[in-house]
């Protein structure tokens, strides 16, 4: 029970905790379910993560305004904080990729297994924070991460031995996708990572909100600039006047394709 305390030292965060894995389960099943049935997706990706991130900017700004008390109001404390708000465009970028690599690799996996595979960022989050905070793991925390890499592996190796095609396990196993799925779990367990040390060093006496508000304001311009240089711009404007924004306005063969082939193309 005292391990439990401290884990959840009142209700409140075990609401939060426990909303966090729902959301975080049901978000691979919408998305999976959002596919049409030629496993590609029929809106634009990246616009779905640019207007995410825009939401939670907006909803960051309205819970700093409401409690801010005596505190600047959110542009004047953008502005004196604008150091810490170039600090937070590395976790920004690397949220980025990983909530656009998101897409790519549901449209490959299935939510089981992406969720499955997505665990190596446990020992990987696991290296990081030793190395970062000096702290060193127990062996039993050793042990538990071993368990873990090798139970990601096996789940890996039983998708390609259940595929039926022609290519060896290896190949299918150490694919692109396992490439791409491994990026992803790099880029959040740094990002977490490097988002908890500033919360801890550089940010120790910035509001939380607030941050939070340099996290997602920083994420929206690295989406918009991902949407920039895919040359999506017109095509969005194109759409917001023609139909609902999120859709392709004129999809073309390469919409047919999966999108990871479209990456390498």
């Amino acid at each position: 029970m005292k391990e439990w305390s401290k884990l959840f030292p009142n209700k409140e965060a075990f609401i939060v905790f426990s909303l966090y894995i729902i959301l975080f389960v049901f978000q691979g099943v919408f998305i999976t379910a959002s596919k049409t049935e030629n496993g590609v997706y029929d809106y634009n990706t990246t616009l779905v993560v640019f207007l995410s991130e825009l939401l939670k900017l907006i909803i960051s700004a309205v819970l700093y305004t409401c409690r801010k008390k005596n505190k600047p109001n959110i542009f004047q404390a953008v502005v004196l904080n604008y150091k810490l708000a170039l600090y937070y465009f590395i976790p920004s970028l690397l949220y980025c990729f990983y909530n656009n690599l998101a897409f790519i690799n549901l449209s490959h996996y299935d939510p089981t297994s992406y969720y499955i595979l997505l665990q190596l960022r446990v020992v990987l989050t696991a290296i990081i924070f030793q190395f970062l905070f000096q702290k060193k793991l127990t062996f039993i925390q050793w042990i538990s991460l071993g368990i873990l890499t090798l139970g990601c592996m096996i789940k890996n190796f039983d998708a390609a031995t259940m595929s039926g095609k022609e290519d060896s396990n290896w190949s299918q196993i150490f694919n692109i996708y396992f490439l791409s799925i491994n990026f992803q779990n790099f880029c959040s367990c740094l990002a977490g990572t490097y988002n908890e040390y500033l919360l801890k060093t550089k940010g120790s006496n910035v509001d939380i909100f607030l941050q939070n508000v340099y996290m997602y304001l920083d994420s929206v311009l690295c989406n918009f600039f991902i949407l920039m240089c895919k040359g999506e711009l017109v095509t969005i404007a194109v759409a917001m006047y023609m139909k609902n924004p999120v859709n392709n306005v004129s999809p073309n063969a390469d919409d047919k394709k999966p999108l990871m082939e479209v990456v390498v193309d």
